[in-house]
């Protein structure tokens, strides 16, 4: 099984943890540089949604942002 994530280090701690986690083999830590950055061609996904689905969907969305910031 492979999955690569890209994490963010927020305390000097995790690099620590990370280093002993690639010696016992569990997993591999690769170089910032190795991970390609991920890019959109917005391009394609115009014109997918119509105006009013595209409000719909931004109004579903900030509700579902205004419940998440209840909790």
């Amino acid at each position: 099984m492979e999955n690569t994530w890209v994490i963010e280090i927020t305390n000097p701690k995790a690099k620590d943890l990370l280093e002993q986690l690639e010696e016992l083999n569990w997993i591999k830590v690769l170089n910032e540089g190795s991970v390609p950055p991920v890019s959109l061609e917005l391009k394609k996904f115009r014109g997918i949604l119509t105006k009013e689905q595209g409000k719909e969907l931004q109004k579903h969305i900030q509700t579902i942002r205004n419940e998440w910031g209840d909790t």
